[in-house]
């Protein structure tokens, strides 16, 4: 009992201490930890802090386009307001899943399991990016660096395509999901899914589109700030990298405190790996952690004090009066 009443703490003590120990190691083994950081280029670090407004702008545009289907009147600043409120409210959870319910219930619609639903659409977007994006990077990584036989590399590249592309198939046919479940499944899932009938190809596409821009901005800027610092690799390597280090960070499962520790440890590996100094992965890995989700977090706090406690209760009592349930 003590230890759930705690799980908050405890989760953000063993990522301090993972953080700290990967910062202990690589000062005994390298000794350049504190010399690097005097080095560091704050034009660099500038242009990585200038990208967060775009990020989260293209992260608040990416929600609006998906409830746009359903709620046409969907306001950008009220999508921005939601995006934020569930970056406060992820930042404390595991996987950030409390991102979810921020969203749905910072929203006056009332029909909370469906933006639940439209939330976990657009983690599973970013996800498959992640991965396409990242198969690519290890098919040009394991030959190089791991030493990988020709068919053997091949067939793991391949293996994961196929999954990629299996993955892509019911998000490109929304209709035809909902249609198996508007056969198969409870009433109750019906309304929750019926967004699935209102999305078009052209809102997919730019979905698509916006969510791939997204993804290469986080590369952009990690990549910046990895050179923000001294770094011997070339530009070409350090996106492989960067690249590879979102996708093993995807399938890692995650209960550390915002995933700290997981980040830094990745990005030290694969960086490790490529030639790279791993001290400047560890100040990278660190820096865009506190950009991309401290500072939306903090910014988040007053978006969060508007939720209403009665809003809970919409949960349980589904009845929007949303477009996707005015009609079957």
């Amino acid at each position: 009992m003590f230890f759930q009443k705690h799980l908050t703490l405890f989760k953000l003590l063993a990522s301090l201490a993972t953080l700290v120990a990967l910062g202990t190691w690589l000062y005994t083994e390298r000794g350049d930890l504190w010399k690097i950081w005097l080095q560091v280029d704050y034009c660099y670090l500038g242009i990585a802090f200038l990208l967060l407004p775009l990020n989260v702008g293209i992260q608040a545009w990416i929600w609006q386009v998906l409830l746009k289907g359903v709620y046409p009147d969907e306001k950008f600043s009220d999508s921005l307001g939601a995006v934020l409120c569930g970056a406060s409210l992820g930042f404390f959870t595991p996987a950030r899943i409390g991102d979810f319910a921020g969203r749905a219930l910072y929203l006056p619609h009332r029909n909370k399991m469906e933006l639940l639903a439209l939330a976990a659409l657009q983690q599973m977007l970013a996800f498959l990016c992640y991965i396409g994006f990242g198969t690519l990077a290890l098919l040009y990584f394991m030959p190089k660096q791991l030493g990988f036989s020709e068919k053997g590399w091949f067939f793991i590249g391949l293996l994961g395509l196929i999954l990629l592309f299996a993955a892509l198939y019911p998000l490109f046919h929304p209709k035809k999901v909902y249609g198996f479940i508007h056969k198969k499944l409870p009433t109750r899932f019906q309304s929750t899914f019926r967004f699935l009938n209102y999305l078009t190809q052209k809102q997919l596409l730019k979905l698509w589109g916006l969510t791939i821009l997204r993804y290469l901005i986080f590369c952009f800027q990690f990549v910046i700030l990895l050179f923000a610092f001294p770094f011997e690799l070339s530009i070409f390597d350090a996106t492989i990298a960067t690249m590879l280090m979102y996708y093993a960070k995807t399938f890692v499962p995650s209960f550390a405190f915002a995933e700290l520790g997981i980040r830094e440890a990745t990005a030290v590996f694969f960086i490790g790996l490529m030639g790279g100094n791993e001290s400047v992965a560890f100040y990278a890995a660190t820096l865009i952690f506190l950009i991309n989700l401290v500072i939306p977090a903090l910014c988040g706090i007053p978006f969060v004090l508007k939720i209403q406690n009665s809003k809970l209760d919409t949960f349980r009592n589904p009845k929007s009066p949303s477009k996707s349930e005015a009609s079957p």
